[in-house]
């Protein structure tokens, strides 16, 4: 019985891990979504900064998808955290247009 427990345990979290990486993937919809506000950007760009997001943020903490908090909480987070990361002020924004992007 403990055996099986386990297994579904780690079944589980496994499942919940794949599940998590796809809302943080950008997607071409985002690009579309970001030409619509009036902003410029392309997938390359927005995957930039997701992988800048990914190693930077997750060094110290787990990643928040971000369309789980306010665009008020994000420019909060990422003006109190940016200054904490040794990333360009280019690949600062690169985070940010990729957050805005996928809210």
């Amino acid at each position: 019985m403990k055996n099986k427990l386990l297994k579904l345990f780690l079944v589980s979290i496994l499942a919940a891990c794949g599940s998590t990486s796809a809302l943080y993937q950008p997607v071409d919809a985002d690009v579309q979504r970001m030409s619509e506000k009036g902003m410029t950007t392309s997938l390359a760009s927005l995957q930039h900064g997701y992988e800048l997001f990914s190693k930077n943020c997750a060094e110290c903490h787990a990643l928040t998808p971000p369309p789980r908090k306010s665009v008020d909480q994000w420019n909060r987070i990422l003006k109190q955290m940016l200054p904490k990361t040794k990333m360009t002020a280019q690949e600062q924004e690169l985070v940010r247009v990729y957050i805005t992007a996928r809210r």
